[in-house]
């Protein structure tokens, strides 16, 4: 008894994890960018746990602000050149794996989770430049959004299932549909699961592109600007400074560098922090066009 009491004080405390799989419409089936999320190979072959972005309450600043979870955090290349094109209001089968279950962050009882409250999964389009995820939201919601009749909201959207089980790899799927409207050349795609409980997100991008045939376009048209190595098509300097999420410019870079070497016992004041984000302000301004 005395064994089984010990070696259940010293179990290790279960994180979840979970990575995206694919997208789907039709026959066409598109892949996350290679190596994001610490994930290893590409297409279906693509394996991994999923890296944890910290902490959980800034799980909107990294789905919006860093767009994919940034190179240093979440081993994102940025913009790849798509392989795949769907077509304005196609529905898109979206699938990810529970590769860790934690069943007390997927709120099956949505939204109302005590037991982790905000907890849920996150499904949103950029389309380009000027454009942001937030303001195309196809299912689910974070933490923190104030919502416009169309979002459908935090914790709606569960991870899992409590029924998932290694028979089926914790694999579960969402139908989320395109906007009629609205096509591009470099589109991305976000996936984000936000799990309270856990203490952090798994964010993961897929880049494809939205036609009105359904055919890729041609990328070695001069008129079609390369948008790869970018955080998304058009993408300007974040203009947050955050002790957890990645920087996006030399001042907020400043900031941080400052404060984790010590050598300014003020650098992580909020003041500083809003200068450090107003540098970025002017940087975005002054960037070539």
């Amino acid at each position: 008894m005395r064994l089984a009491l010990a070696c259940t004080l010293l179990a290790p405390l279960v994180s979840g994890h979970a990575i995206l799989l694919d997208v789907t419409s039709g026959g066409s089936v598109a892949y996350p960018r290679t190596g994001i999320s610490g994930t290893q190979g590409t297409g279906a072959a693509i394996t991994g746990s999923g890296t944890k972005l910290q902490p959980f309450a800034e799980a909107k600043i990294y789905a919006d602000d860093t767009k994919c979870g940034g190179a240093t955090k979440n081993d994102d290349p940025g913009v790849q050149t798509p392989l795949v094109a769907f077509s304005p209001g196609d529905e898109l089968t979206v699938k990810w794996r529970m590769t860790i279950p934690h069943p007390i962050d997927y709120p099956l009882d949505a939204p109302a989770n005590a037991e982790s409250p905000g907890s849920g999964v996150r499904i949103a389009m950029h389309y380009g430049a000027g454009d942001s995820f937030d303001a195309n939201i196809l299912a689910g919601g974070l933490a923190g959004e104030t919502g416009d009749g169309v979002q459908t909201g935090e914790g709606t959207l569960a991870a899992g299932t409590s029924e998932d089980d290694p028979g089926r790899n914790g694999e579960v799927t969402t139908t989320v549909t395109l906007d009629a409207t609205k096509t591009c050349n470099y589109c991305t795609l976000q996936w984000i699961w936000a799990a309270n409980n856990d203490g952090g997100s798994y964010l993961m991008c897929v880049d494809i592109s939205i036609t009105e045939d359904g055919q890729l376009p041609n990328f070695n048209d001069p008129a079609i600007p390369s948008e790869v190595g970018k955080l998304v098509a058009g993408a300007a300097p974040s203009l947050h400074c955050s002790m957890h999420v990645p920087c996006m410019c030399r001042a907020c870079a400043l900031w941080r560098s400052l404060t984790f070497s010590g050598s300014n016992p003020y650098a992580h004041s909020r003041r500083l922090g809003a200068a450090a984000a107003a540098g970025c302000g002017r940087e975005a301004a002054a960037a070539p066009g």
